[in-house]
Formats: C-alpha cells, sequence, structure tokens
C-alpha cells in the first residue's frame, strides 16, 4: 500500500504501529477501548478518535493506543489519518504559485530606531567565604594545642 502521507509522517506512524502492538486491549462500549500495558491504562474512543494520552488530538496522528484499539476494533490504522498530513491537502495548498517580494533595496524606510541588544551590566559577584580579618589579626593561622 502507498503512503499517503510525507516519509516523516510515515516514519511516525511506522514506530506508532509497531509500539501499539504490545498493548493489551480491551472493548468498552460501542466505539471506545481500554487499552493496558503493565501499569498504565488508557481509554480510546474510535468514533471521536480521542485517547487520554491526548497526543492524537495534538498532532492529528493516531497514537499508538489509538493503533492497538483500531486493530482490536478490526479497522485500517492508516484511514484514521487526519486530513490535513495527505499528499492531496500538500499539493493543494501548493497548487498556486508563490509570488516573490521586492528585494531590501526597495523597502520603505519608516524612521522607527532600530533595536538594539541590551546593554552588558557587570553582574555581582559571589561574596567571599573567608571572614574579613582586621588589619591587626595576625595571618598566620593558629594551631590549637591537644592536651592529653
Amino acid at each position: 500500500m502507498e503512503a499517503n502521507c510525507g516519509p516523516l509522517v510515515k516514519k511516525k506512524l511506522d514506530q506508532n504501529k509497531k509500539d501499539g502492538v504490545k498493548w493489551q486491549t480491551v472493548w468498552n462500549g460501542d466505539n471506545g477501548c481500554e487499552v493496558k500495558k503493565d501499569r498504565k491504562q488508557y481509554t480510546v474512543n474510535i468514533e471521536e478518535r480521542t485517547c487520554n494520552c491526548r497526543s492524537c488530538q495534538l498532532t492529528g496522528l493516531p497514537c499508538l493506543h489509538d493503533y492497538a484499539a483500531i486493530w482490536h476494533m478490526g479497522g485500517e490504522p492508516d484511514d484514521y489519518l487526519d486530513q490535513f498530513y495527505h499528499k492531496e491537502t500538500y499539493e493543494k495548498s501548493y497548487a498556486y504559485p508563490l509570488q516573490t517580494i521586492n528585494g531590501t533595496h526597495e523597502w520603505v524606510k519608516f524612521g522607527i530606531k532600530p533595536v538594539l541588544p541590551p546593554i552588558d551590566k557587570k553582574m555581582l559577584r559571589r561574596p567571599k567565604k573567608n571572614r574579613r580579618k582586621p588589619k591587626d589579626e595576625s595571618k598566620e593561622k593558629k594551631k590549637k594545642a591537644w592536651t592529653t
């Protein structure tokens, strides 16, 4: 079957397919499944294309939990790919040529001062660890004599 998406999306889908096989699936209603592995558990609704991990809602790509649930329900996971990733959508968006813009020498100057980088300030240093000795105190360390 020919991929209906780009190579990076296909790679991500293949990884999700591979990882989705390892999950145990339990039917949970008309179009829902509970997907479990070790102590992790997610609820997937195939009809609404939702999962508790929310990865599929954010990216439009079926997550590995979706793959496990879709296979359990007897569906084809590649059919659940969001329309924005399809090859036809890509071709429609780039069907018209992009017009170039004039070079920077023709851009209108507005008299706004350019944004300059911030001024470097010398940061305060960390305070010294040793206490400051008064001038009359000797610089030699006094050794304590141990008496037994």
